[in-house]
This record gives C-alpha cells, structure tokens and sequence, in this order.
C-alpha cells in the first residue's frame, strides 16, 4: 500500500513495475493506491496502465499518516507492506520480509 497525491508517472510506473518483478507469488500480493486528492490525473494513468492496482480516493490530501491509516483499514491482508509512491523494490524484498 502507499498513498499518492499528484505523483509523478515516472515514479508510478518504476514502483509499479518493480511490484510486477517482484519474486513474490502474484496471486498473494494485493497493491493499493490511497489517493490524497490528486488532480493530476495520476490515478486515471494507473487505472489505464495498472487496472491490478487497487485504489481508494480520498476527497482531499490529508497527508502520509492519515491516508495510510486509512488504507490500513479497508486492507484484508495477513502482512502489510507500506511504502512510498516513489520507492524501487529490490525483487527479494517482499520474500525477505515475509521471511
């Protein structure tokens, strides 16, 4: 999970990509997007290039601690993962912490 707020492609796409080579098995990684009211069009780029990723909208930008939060509530998940909208996963990273 990581909250966004007007993020930047680039950076969307690197993190995004790296969950994709991640040596993880897909079927037990959930991705959600937490956006802080972007505007944009961040969250329309990852619904068209990442339709994977899940993505709760807020109504306006309450920060990192907030949205997270946020996001903590509405996940189902036996581990969680945080991060930010601009980190590159190392591909063991999520099987080193599981681990």
């Amino acid at each position: 999970m990581f909250p966004n707020y007007n993020g930047n492609k680039k950076n969307l796409t690197k993190l995004l990509q790296s969950i994709q080579k991640s040596i993880y098995p897909k079927q037990k990684i959930t991705v959600t997007l937490v956006d802080n009211g972007s505007t944009d069009n961040s969250v329309l780029f990852i619904k068209k290039k990442f339709p994977w990723v899940n993505i709760i909208k807020l109504g306006k930008n309450y920060g990192f601690a907030k949205a997270v939060n946020k996001g903590v509530k509405k996940s189902k998940g036996e581990y969680l993962f945080i991060t930010n909208n601009d980190v590159v996963l190392e591909k063991n990273c999520l099987k080193n912490l599981i681990e």
